[in-house]
Formats: structure tokens, sequence, C-alpha cells
């Protein structure tokens, strides 16, 4: 299967951060390497995540908490609420 692109991983890992939990990329990568039937081990499809996490936070639906880690905004639940109910 190809790496996904970002619109793809954007649902699934705003889904998994919508707990409100601080996320690790690590963990997260594994989860969504899982969800999309590919290996944890793949640095592309690891750097795709790492890419969304980064634009994602640019666009304020991510907070960074420290280094790796991550959490959903209001704005990043507002929007998993409009896009995908």
């Amino acid at each position: 299967m190809p790496v996904p692109d970002f619109k793809a991983i954007m649902h699934p890992l705003l889904a998994a951060a919508c707990d409100g939990a601080d996320h690790r990329l690590a963990d997260d990568v594994a989860a969504l390497a899982r969800h999309f039937a590919l290996e944890p081990g793949d640095r592309a499809f690891a750097r795709s995540i790492e890419s969304a996490v980064a634009n994602m936070t640019k666009a304020g639906l991510l907070e960074a908490t420290g280094r790796g880690c991550y959490r959903i905004t209001g704005q990043g639940r507002a929007t998993l609420e409009v896009m995908w109910g």
C-alpha cells in the first residue's frame, strides 16, 4: 500500500488525539501504521505523520506539549466534528 497523504492521515490522527491527553508521535506512528496496514518502521510513513502533525500544529488543530508530543486543541475538536461528524 502506498504511503497515505496528509488528508488521509488527518482524520485518524485527530480522532486518536480527541481524548485530550498528550500523545507521543512515536506511539501514534505505530497506531496509524496498523490503521493503514503499513509497517511502523516505514520511514516515509513516519515522515508523513511528522509532517501532518507539524502542519496541523501550524493550523492550530494540535498544540505541541513537548519534544515529539502534542494534544488536540479546541479548534482541532471543532474541525473533527464539522468535517467528520
